[in-house]
């Protein structure tokens, strides 16, 4: 949120662009040092991931049930996580939205529930739209069985989600 430069301490964030109709992850700065390549600098600048504040009104309060998705980490920090020699599926990164759906239950009673990465949302909102899925409604109940809280997470994507 915050960045150094020049010794000031500044408001920014990053945040993904078009340079000459290219998608851009990153962005551009004079290095004050000889680093090497394949070091880490994400100390050094403090690179925090950037978390967009909830809009007011349309945040629904948490639910102790309703479990955040891990918080997946870079792969390039971590070269010994995946044994070499284990067979890996590479599948298309889509640009959406974290979503999660389940049931959990309130007062008693089990009450649909939908949410983006960290924030549970009211209806209406698009992190609702899979509970329109007649599918993803049976699963929900069969998992729950009037006995157990639920939560599925998925990615929403399509136009308007993320647009480049």
């Amino acid at each position: 949120k915050h960045a150094r430069w020049d010794g000031d301490k500044i408001q920014c964030r990053v945040a993904a662009c078009r340079l000459r109709t290219e998608p851009s992850y990153g962005f551009i700065i004079p290095l004050h040092v000889d680093w090497s390549i394949g070091v880490d600098l994400t100390y050094m600048y403090e690179a925090r991931q950037y978390v967009p504040p909830p809009l007011s009104g349309e945040q629904a309060p948490p639910h102790d049930d309703f479990n955040c998705y891990t918080d997946i980490k870079n792969y390039w920090q971590y070269p010994d996580a995946i044994p070499e020699g284990t067979m890996v599926r590479i599948t298309e990164k889509l640009h959406g939205t974290n979503s999660r759906v389940g049931v959990v239950q309130i007062d008693d009673e089990w009450q649909f529930i939908a949410g983006s990465h960290k924030v549970c949302w009211d209806q209406p909102s698009r992190y609702w739209d899979p509970l329109e899925d007649s599918n993803v409604l049976r699963l929900i109940n069969f998992l729950c069985d009037e006995q157990h809280p639920v939560t599925i997470y998925g990615e929403i994507f399509g136009p308007g989600v993320q647009d480049m």
